[in-house]
């Protein structure tokens, strides 16, 4: 069963005013995709400016921080309200308004008032952020992937409504819930769900998707 995403305004105003621009007006491709299997994903999603590159260079294969992932999400959800800084390790830094505003809807949360926002992270912490912020929800916490059983109990019901939805399909049938989330990984993700048909005002019904 597919179901609506609920996301921002401005993003759905800046997606309807590209999607009928030709592929040689969108914004050019960095110098390090050309032949990555996440090249089409990484220039959808770079037309929106929810992720920056490096000096020309995406760097696809690398991992992401917390506090990146933060960020990207709060590009995308445009979230108004922020809690109170209660985290020991969070400075004053790019990320520390979009964590705020993450924990205040409960998106993000902390482990003994740390948030640890410049560590990697994994697959299922990503899924879990995710699935989160669009509100995706499962109709059954079945998983068939192989290395099923070292998914975190709690990260169960993210995996399960992002795999139903065929927003992450996994690799070779294992999902690898401990390993760090690569940034093409997160592109694609985003693209699998922002990158289906609009439908009504302040949603985007899911279709098409890619590996991850």
């Amino acid at each position: 069963m597919k179901k609506n995403y609920s996301i921002s305004i401005s993003l759905i105003l800046g997606m309807i005013c590209t999607i009928n621009l030709s592929q040689s007006t969108l914004a050019s491709s960095f110098n390090d995709v050309s032949s990555h299997w996440a090249k089409d994903s990484i220039e959808r999603i770079q037309n929106f400016d929810i992720i920056n590159g490096f000096n020309g260079d995406f760097r696809p294969n690398s991992p992401i921080t917390r506090g990146e992932l933060a960020v990207i999400l709060d590009k995308v959800m445009i979230y108004q309200n922020k809690a109170e800084n209660q985290y020991k390790d969070l400075d004053n830094n790019f990320y520390t308004d979009p964590i705020l505003k993450l924990t205040k809807t409960n998106i993000i949360s902390g482990y003994n008032n740390e948030v640890r926002p410049k560590d990697y992270i994994s697959r299922e912490e990503a899924a879990t952020m995710i699935a989160r912020a669009f509100n995706m929800t499962s109709d059954s916490n079945s998983l068939s992937y192989k290395d099923s059983s070292k998914i975190s109990e709690w990260a169960i019901p993210s995996v399960s409504a992002l795999t139903q939805e065929s927003v992450i399909t996994g690799n070779n049938g294992e999902f690898r819930p401990k390993d760090n989330i690569t940034r093409a990984e997160v592109v694609t993700i985003l693209n699998n769900i922002l990158g289906g048909y609009y439908k009504n005002a302040g949603t985007f019904s899911n279709e098409n998707t890619d590996k991850t």
